[in-house]
């Protein structure tokens, strides 16, 4: 994972890019889980919602960082 992305000239943390796709993947796939009906599964759905966040952050640094290796 890079340090920092510029966009016009203001330096942003990688991280925050990488959290709004997070986000965006995030949001499909609770979409996906709402409408197959597979909360219904889990006593505590925001816990849920937390540990896939926690773990798609996860796999999109990972991602981040073999991308930047594979570029150099």
């Amino acid at each position: 994972m890079s340090g920092e992305v510029s966009v016009g000239g203001v330096y942003f943390p990688t991280l925050v890019f990488i959290g709004i796709i997070d986000l965006v993947i995030f949001s499909f796939f609770s979409s996906l889980m709402s409408i197959f009906g597979i909360y219904r599964f889990f006593a505590h759905r925001p816990l849920v919602d937390v540990a896939i966040l926690v773990v798609l952050m996860g796999i999109l640094v990972e991602f981040s960082s073999h991308l930047k290796a594979a570029m150099l």
